[in-house]
């Protein structure tokens, strides 16, 4: 399957929880490839992976509201980013974008949509960000109804979402990137880990003007994680019920 066909799959990741089978359990259509076996050379300290799966289980409950959403997260040891949303949400659209063919557009675009979604969509300014250690959460939507999480950090952030059931659900695997997107309670979950040496040799053979290049610089290289994971709880519609 082609790289861009596979990843298509996993953009709008904030709208999929309408679109895919809400059977209360994980879709197991296809297994292409062994996530575990791709992230189990990092191991967290206790510290980290507990407050990452503490965030993780909070964001597929959903938070109703911004100062429940920080009390919450602040209790699980998280501080407020002060970078903000950017950086979380870039990472994430590039992983869940990559068109192998054209890397260049992936990065140009990730950026693109991640101004547009973030300064000229129909959010408003309260998008939080937070930070434990090198992992990074932008909190998106709440105010706004349709709330989703996206983490960005190191590899072991997907070793410890599939050992602790994060994991369930279609798989596929391009030369530069792994996927699972899935389901976990009343949530849905999708998981990025990128291959950051492939990706950047292969953005380093493409033929670009040096515009696009400026893009690709160490701000980038520092800002792109390979792990990169969205939960999205289900909307609830005015009278409580999942939509």
């Amino acid at each position: 399957m082609p790289a861009k066909a596979i990843t298509s799959a996993f953009r709008g990741l904030h709208t999929l929880p309408e679109r895919i089978v809400r059977s209360g359990t994980s879709l197991i259509l296809a297994c292409l490839v062994s996530f575990g076996s791709l992230a189990a050379a990092e191991e967290p300290n206790k510290e980290s992976e507990k407050a990452f799966l503490a965030a993780a289980k909070l964001c597929s409950s959903g938070f109703e509201n911004l100062d429940s959403a920080r009390d919450a997260l602040t209790k699980a040891g998280w501080n407020e980013f002060e970078d903000g949303p950017a950086p979380a949400v870039v990472s994430n659209r590039v992983a869940f974008s990559i068109d192998e063919t054209d890397l260049p557009y992936t990065v140009e675009n990730a950026y693109f949509m991640a101004a547009s979604m973030l300064g000229n969509s129909a959010l408003g300014p309260n998008q939080p960000a937070f930070v434990h250690t090198d992992v990074q959460l932008a909190l998106i939507g709440v105010e706004e109804g349709h709330q989703y999480c996206a983490f960005a950090g190191p590899r072991w952030t997907v070793y410890s979402a599939i050992k602790n059931g994060f994991a369930g659900g279609i798989r596929a695997r391009t030369n530069i990137v792994s996927l699972i997107i899935g389901r976990e309670d009343n949530a849905t979950i999708a998981i990025a880990l990128i291959d950051l040496d492939a990706f950047f040799q292969a953005l380093g053979t493409t033929e670009t003007d040096s515009s696009k290049k400026r893009l690709f610089g160490a701000t980038f290289k520092e800002l792109l994680m390979p792990a990169n994971i969205t939960i999205s709880p289900d909307y609830k519609g005015e009278h409580g019920e999942a939509n």
